[in-house]
């Protein structure tokens, strides 16, 4: 008679491609959350991911919980934190990696940029993102 499987390995937890799939997920999560301006929440979600994946791309995914950082800074009015928070960002996500190929880190990036970088003679910009029609 053979031994029955463990749940772990039924369901393929603690596999690298169970770890894959959870940090996609948690990945693709976070960015719903910081397009929505749920800044704190993307933050948790791109936590997770980090916490999926192995040492150089966690690296890389820090990235992305600098870029949700800065939104919670500026949203509690910590300008210069925020700012901090982003140029961060920006160094860490300059790498690359491949466990970002499913996420436009550009189109976050700007998102962001436009929240927290002031524009000369523009009025501050509202804590979440622009939304179209009315």
């Amino acid at each position: 008679m053979t031994e029955l499987p463990s749940l772990e390995e039924w369901y393929g937890h603690g596999s690298s491609s169970f770890a894959r799939r959870q940090a996609e997920g948690a990945l693709l999560a976070g960015v719903r959350h910081l397009k929505r301006g749920e800044y704190f929440v993307a933050y948790t979600s791109w936590r997770r991911a980090e916490a999926a994946v192995d040492e150089s791309d966690a690296r890389r995914i820090r990235g992305l919980v600098h870029l949700a950082a800065s939104g919670v800074k500026h949203r509690h009015g910590d300008v210069r934190g925020a700012e901090r928070q982003l140029d961060r960002a920006r160094r860490r996500l300059e790498e690359g990696s491949p466990a970002l190929r499913s996420v436009d880190v550009d189109s976050l990036v700007l998102l962001i940029e436009q929240l927290v970088v002031p524009r000369r003679g523009a009025a501050p910009a509202d804590d979440s993102p622009a939304t179209s029609g009315g």
